[in-house]
């Protein structure tokens, strides 16, 4: 998502709070961590504020070692990048962020219909997937309940998951989830659908791999069982 905030996190948490914070403020002695909860506000002569925070509230462990933040951003920072609020998981011992999950502005969600995401970071800081939450209203008219994004070491999609509504499934086919395959070029190469139950149980197929030309055209598929065994057109 904000790859400067990303990198922000990793790094201001590791200093003294009072450095970048007006305030800081503990609420609560011990946490599900272990550790403290203090909350931070900023105005615009910090640091944090300048990046679009102006507050946050940091978890601790029992070591004192940070390993959660919530960040509430300015009105800045949302109106341009569509997020209000952002939360930052770490591995305290290599002070790295391990998870990242975004929630957007009411404005954002009605217009792109995503009620949350989430990166997945590795041990380099480099997000190996996504995953896309949706809302009532897109989530009703699209029948996505969920989406996962799959990127390679240059951030290329490799790999999409999308799963469907029960509502969805009933009403095309019992597709339950797709899988899509992507090549270097970004093109779709190969396709998984896998098949409700009530679907399994009526025709005996559980999933249909589809595999595609370079234009995108299915041009063989194949059929297996509730076992995994390829059936016989």
């Amino acid at each position: 998502m904000n790859k400067t905030l990303r990198a922000l996190i990793v790094y201001f948490k590791g200093m003294s709070a009072p450095v970048f914070a007006e305030t800081e403020k503990i609420i609560n002695n011990r946490n599900e961590y272990g550790g403290e909860i203090s909350v931070s506000t900023y105005s615009s002569g910090d640091v944090w504020y300048k990046f679009g925070v102006s507050k946050d509230i940091t978890y601790l462990d029992s070591a004192g070692k940070v390993v959660k933040v919530e960040y509430f951003h300015t009105d800045k920072f949302a109106r341009k990048n569509g997020v209000a609020k952002s939360i930052g998981y770490g591995d305290s011992n290599r002070r790295k962020v391990d998870k990242m999950e975004y929630f957007p502005t009411d404005k954002f969600a009605r217009k792109n219909g995503r009620l949350k995401h989430i990166e997945h970071l590795d041990s380099d800081g480099k997000v190996v997937r996504g995953e896309y939450f949706y809302t009532y209203k897109s989530t009703q008219k699209n029948g996505r309940s969920k989406c996962i994004e799959y990127y390679d070491s240059d951030g290329k999609v490799v790999k999409m998951e999308t799963f469907f509504t029960d509502d969805f499934s009933q009403q095309n086919g019992g597709i339950a989830k797709l899988n899509e395959y992507l090549d270097n070029n970004g093109k779709k190469v190969k396709s998984e659908l896998f098949l409700t139950e009530e679907f399994v149980q009526k025709k005996g197929v559980s999933k249909v791999i589809g595999y595609l030309d370079s234009n995108g055209k299915t041009v063989k598929e194949e059929y297996y069982d509730i076992n995994g065994s390829l059936l016989k057109k």
